[in-house]
């Protein structure tokens, strides 16, 4: 594999991101910690050749955008793998919503727990304004039927950057308890549906007392 396909290789929903790249320190940093975990000779494979300069240069820029915690993601879970992975392979475990598919459960998941009045957890907020543009397809629909929709919307969002965080939900105010009253005879707490009902057989009681010459 040319040094450059190895260096660029993309996944499906991988995008080149608008933000500047990445310091080249952070950089050397997590190729560093790529080094120590998979060791030297499998390191060399991933710079096959090339200077690592240059590695750093394009890492840089196609990782540009990429938070802390993202690259601490990265690096934790490319400690469970066996094999160093490529700069698109490395990108979706630092950003997993560049997955289309995961993005999607991602998004279920956050609008039900919106749903529920709490905030929801977000890889990125590109996945959440994504989301409010399709919320009803995801809450009701199915991911195959909107595969194409979805995954231009998430692009088109993730071409945005970071942005503002996900704003916390609305609470929606709690319909006011059924309200009662009392009358004369009637229980303290009779509810307010009951002491209608009693309202209206009195009515009819009396209207037919009257039709009858009965006086009440």
């Amino acid at each position: 594999m040319k040094a450059s396909t190895l260096l660029t290789s993309k996944h499906d929903g991988w995008i080149e991101p608008a933000e500047p790249p990445l310091a080249g320190s952070i950089v050397a940093e997590v190729l560093y910690t790529l080094q120590i975990q998979f060791g030297a000779r499998r390191f060399a494979d991933l710079l096959a050749g090339e200077p690592i300069e240059k590695v750093i240069e394009v890492w840089a820029r196609y990782l540009g955008g990429m938070r802390r915690e993202e690259l601490s993601r990265g690096l934790q879970n490319t400690a469970r793998q066996r094999y160093v992975p490529t700069l698109g392979e490395f990108a979706v475990l630092c950003r997993p919503c560049l997955d289309p598919e995961y993005a999607w459960v991602e998004a279920q998941a956050g609008l039900a727990e919106r749903a529920q009045g709490r905030t929801g957890e977000w890889t990125h907020p590109a996945v959440w304004r994504a989301a409010t543009s399709m919320w009803q397809e995801i809450t009701t629909g199915d991911q195959r039927r909107h595969r194409v929709h979805w995954s231009f919307r998430l692009r088109r969002e993730l071409a945005q950057g970071w942005g503002e965080p996900v704003p916390s939900p609305l609470h929606v105010l709690e319909a006011p308890a059924e309200q009662s009253f009392s009358l004369p005879g009637s229980p303290p707490h009779l509810a307010a549906k009951e002491v209608l009902k009693r309202l209206k057989e009195e009515d009819a009681r009396k209207s037919c007392a009257y039709a009858n010459g009965v006086r009440l």
